[in-house]
């Protein structure tokens, strides 16, 4: 047996539903197995999963079907007990903490890994107090944690000083499947429909009455344009109504979640993005190496690390609504080179990008 068919590693997250983290879970796990590792993937509850059928049949994948972090703990500890591993790597907040638990209090020898996946600061924004107290506690004492941009890692180091000499960050991956799609798209000779895409969960992070408004504003100019909104949430019957009052129900698409989204991209003018905060974010990596340009607002954090203006987008002051209008004018009017805005996604091709998390986790064998 090689070398590397020994290393082993176990993968934890809440669920599999479709979310960026945990599509960036299933590639990295999908991606140390090729590489002869024996990966446990580890799924608190597989409710309403997405992602299920992308994962690796050489993946041993373990359902804990439980629907609260209580009712976790103990199976948590018994698999802990019951396998060799040592390497845990989370993808939540939720499982990190259990674990750094479980090596702390049930004395677990485990090294805790954690991908942050969000602006911390503002998520703690969110928090009840107690929640809070217990986040501050315990997730800090993770062994590393990896974030998914520099703005991220620094935002992180402002809240807990302590964790300055353990953490790092590495980019979001392109997932196999924009990867393969963008080395091709340059044969795409012009988009074929007149829309803007926006992306994401409907809920207030994203923020897409943003969208709806400013997409109002333009609309009056650009009178065949329409807005495409991809995803599910508990927003959905609010922003249908924010539609309806600002008189542009008739122009929006609402087509809930898509296991393929590569068309919507393909297709669209430009994709918006109007989240008051975000970690790093995927639809702007997988629409610039699909050719779509993007607009974007500032916000902490990731999009300056992405956005290059007049390359492959506009980055706008945060929260400033004048300026996205005239962004998004500027954006539809502009002639963009298919070209370059390809090759501003290289640096975060899959392969890279795995390659350094397998650099830092071979650091524990």
């Amino acid at each position: 047996m090689s070398k590397l068919s020994k290393k082993s590693i176990t993968l934890t997250i809440c669920s599999l539903s479709g979310g960026g983290a945990e599509a960036v879970c299933v590639s990295l796990a999908n991606y140390l197995v090729e590489r002869e590792w024996q990966v446990d993937l580890v799924v608190f509850s597989l409710k309403n999963e997405k992602y299920l059928s992308l994962v690796s049949p050489k993946i041993n994948v373990i359902n804990l079907n439980v629907d609260s972090t209580v009712r976790a703990v103990p199976k948590l500890l018994r698999i802990i007990s019951s396998t060799d591993n040592k390497i845990y790597f989370s993808f939540d907040y939720i499982s990190a903490m259990l674990l750094v638990i479980a090596r702390d209090y049930f004395f677990k020898k485990i090294t805790v890994i954690n991908r942050n996946m969000n602006t911390f600061s503002q998520v703690l924004i969110n928090f009840p107090g107690w929640k809070m107290k217990t986040v501050k506690r315990f997730y800090q004492n993770c062994d590393l944690i990896i974030n998914q941009c520099e703005a991220m890692k620094l935002d992180l180091i402002r809240l807990f000083p302590k964790v300055k000499s353990k953490t790092d960050y590495i980019y979001n991956p392109l997932r196999i499947a924009i990867e393969s799609k963008s080395k091709i798209t340059l044969e795409i000779e012009s988009r074929t429909q007149d829309y803007i895409l926006c992306v994401g969960r409907l809920d207030d992070q994203k923020a897409f009455h943003v969208a709806i408004e400013v997409f109002a504003k333009i609309s009056l100019q650009f009178s065949n344009l329409r807005l495409k909104i991809i995803g599910e949430g508990e927003l959905e019957n609010d922003l249908k109504a924010c539609a309806l009052s600002l008189g542009v129900s008739d122009k929006i698409d609402f087509d809930g979640f898509q296991s393929d989204i590569i068309p919507y991209y393909e297709n669209a003018k430009l994709t918006l993005l109007t989240s008051k905060f975000e970690g790093f974010p995927n639809v702007l990596l997988e629409s610039i190496a699909l050719g779509t340009p993007v607009v974007s607002y500032d916000c902490p954090s990731g999009p300056s690390e992405i956005i290059s203006d007049d390359i492959n987008g506009f980055l706008v002051e945060n929260r400033n609504m004048e300026e996205l209008e005239k962004s998004l004018i500027k954006a539809l009017l502009k002639e963009w080179s298919l070209e370059q805005v390809v090759a501003s996604s290289e640096r975060f091709y899959s392969h890279s990008v795995f390659n350094q998390y397998e650099q830092i986790l071979n650091r524990y064998f």
